[in-house]
């Protein structure tokens, strides 16, 4: 028999642990519809926190079969269900994305763009996408910042394991 958790639930213990992991980092986790989302600026790669936060995701969806299944997990010596997804997403300020254009500019000669701020936060603007329909640069530019990461893990979390899937 499962230890049913909810999606608040996950939070606490997704909150806990990130905190744990990357001190130094600020991160919004909240529940909405069922799914815990999770939201911090600058800071680890999406691929470091959706190794941590992800691993609590209790749901899946195939869209093959347009199916939902659950995993059940081993946390903590007890087997576990997570009733949730858990949703990653990375934030940028300007002055990272600022630091981000001028170090590869400058390394690779290539155009700087422009960095703007709106109400969701900072992004990239390309002049010459609406001229030349050319976003190549653009998306250049985020995945370098995609892979840069402000803060390394301090603490190896223990994690859910995935004992079956139903």
């Amino acid at each position: 028999m499962s230890n049913v958790r909810s999606a608040k639930e996950t939070a606490a213990e997704v909150r806990k642990i990130l905190k744990a992991t990357f001190p130094k980092t600020k991160f919004k986790v909240t529940t909405r519809r069922g799914a815990v989302y999770v939201e911090w600026t600058d800071g680890p790669t999406w691929q470091q926190v959706q190794r941590i936060a992800g691993s609590f995701s209790g749901k899946r969806f195939e869209a093959m079969n347009d199916c939902e299944y659950y995993r059940e997990m081993q946390y903590k010596g007890e087997n576990v269900l997570f009733l949730t997804y858990v949703l990653p997403q990375r934030n940028y300020s300007k002055k990272f994305l600022e630091n981000i254009i001028k170090t590869y500019s400058e390394r690779y000669r290539v155009p700087a763009l422009k960095v703007k701020e709106n109400s969701s936060g900072a992004y990239i603007e390309n002049p010459n996408l609406l001229r030349y329909g050319n976003d190549w640069l653009e998306h250049w530019y985020i995945q370098k910042a995609n892979e840069t990461s402000m803060e390394e893990e301090s603490d190896r979390a223990e994690l859910p394991e995935v004992v079956r899937e139903y």
